[in-house]
């Protein structure tokens, strides 16, 4: 099974005015996502996709660029706005790339749990894992990230 952790692009900051949870993404944070999705797109082409988002602002704009070309319905999960992989993992398919849109350090927490590594993740980037569900262990594959 493959699974993909995608961190959300960079966002505006939180102010007295804007809270954490409605932080948009900058026009930087959406070139690097529509980067990161240019890179994705050919592999998710005719694929079916699970796409999981957090409730937060930054990472349903993520998420909702990665979906445009494939048509894919993103579910908002509030479970992804902690580092509990046991509670994430009960939404993986079998039959489907699976895809979770968070933050940091949340993706990091989730790495870890699947393979054992631990690598700090840029805005806008995309781990992608091997994953065996029986086994509940995964392999990192790649490290998909705008800046290169």
């Amino acid at each position: 099974m493959r699974i993909l952790l995608i961190r959300h692009g960079e966002a505006e900051k939180e102010t007295a005015f804007i809270k954490n949870k409605d932080r948009k993404l900058t026009e930087k944070g959406i070139k690097e996502v529509e980067k990161t999705s240019e890179i994705l797109s050919k592999y998710l082409q005719n694929k079916k996709l699970n796409i999981h988002s957090s409730p937060f602002t930054r990472t349903k704009q993520t998420a909702k660029i990665i979906a445009q070309k494939s048509n894919s319905h993103i579910e908002e999960e509030k479970e992804l706005l902690q580092e509990d992989w046991t509670l994430v993992k009960s939404f993986l398919e079998e039959d489907c790339i699976n895809i979770f849109v968070s933050h940091h350090p949340f993706i990091q927490s989730y790495l870890k749990e699947l393979t054992g590594a631990y690598i700090p993740v840029c805005t806008a980037s995309c781990l992608v894992i091997d994953y065996n569900k029986e086994k509940n262990k995964g392999i990192l594959v790649a490290y998909i990230t705008p800046r290169i």
